[in-house]
C-alpha cells in the first residue's frame, strides 16, 4: 500500500429538498408601482406563511398580467418568475 491516502472524514451535508417547506419573510415599507407592487402585495399577505401557498394564489388569481400588443396581451405574470425578482431585490427572503 505504497500510494494509499489517508482521507478526513467529512461532515454531511445537509440538502435542502422540495418536500421541506419553505416561508416567505417580507421585508416591510417597500414602495414600488405597477406589476411589480402588486406582487409585493401578494407576498405581503403570505408573510410567515409556506412558499407553495403564494405560488398557488399566485398562479390562480394573478395580480397583473400582460398588455398592449404583446402576443401574450392577456396572460398572467409568472408566480415565480415575479418571487424571484422580489427575492433578487432583497424585499423578500426565504427561511
Amino acid at each position: 500500500m505504497k500510494n494509499s491516502k489517508v482521507v478526513a472524514p467529512v461532515a454531511p451535508v445537509v440538502a435542502v429538498t422540495p418536500d421541506q417547506p419553505k416561508v416567505i419573510k417580507v421585508k416591510t415599507g417597500i414602495v414600488s408601482r405597477g406589476a411589480r407592487q402588486a406582487w409585493y402585495e401578494l407576498a405581503c399577505k403570505y408573510d410567515g406563511k409556506p412558499v407553495a401557498d403564494f405560488l398557488a394564489d399566485g398562479t390562480a388569481n394573478p395580480p397583473s398580467h400582460y398588455t398592449g400588443r404583446s402576443k401574450h396581451a392577456g396572460d398572467a405574470h409568472s408566480a415565480s418568475g415575479y418571487l424571484r425578482g422580489l427575492l433578487r431585490r432583497g424585499w423578500v427572503t426565504l427561511v
